[in-house]
């Protein structure tokens, strides 16, 4: 018999799945693996806890960290104005461009003024 056909002992896939755990925990330690289990995102939370990280200032604001790797990808970012009009086009495409029923967009449109700090928030529900 060759060895490609011999069978697999129960001591054999021990071994393999304590290796496999060894080597998966040495490699969350490291921060090589993103922790997804419960226990080990708690873990990474509580050793995150007892240091202080500051921010680089590079990356305090999206623009900021935009223009930094806009800078080592030789990639022109550049800043879109939108219309009203632009912002509402985009908004229902990114809604499939399903419709709104009337009563919906009214309070939409009201909260939306709202926030903006208009006159007219109030009846329009």
């Amino acid at each position: 018999m060759n060895e490609s056909a011999k069978k697999t002992s129960p001591g054999d896939i021990e071994q393999d799945q304590q290796l496999h755990r060894l080597i998966h925990r040495a490699l969350e330690q490291d921060g090589s693996l993103i922790p997804v289990s419960p226990e080990a995102v708690a873990r990474v939370e509580a050793e995150l806890e007892k240091e202080e990280l500051d921010m680089p200032a590079s990356l305090s604001t999206f623009d900021k960290a935009l223009e930094r790797a806009s800078e080592n990808r030789n990639v022109k970012c550049v800043p879109l104005k939108l219309t009203s009009r632009m912002e509402e086009k985009l908004a229902r495409a990114a809604r499939d461009g399903g419709d709104i029923p009337p009563e919906v967009e009214a309070r939409m449109r009201a909260d939306r003024a709202a926030a903006e700090g208009g006159s007219d928030a109030k009846g329009q529900d």
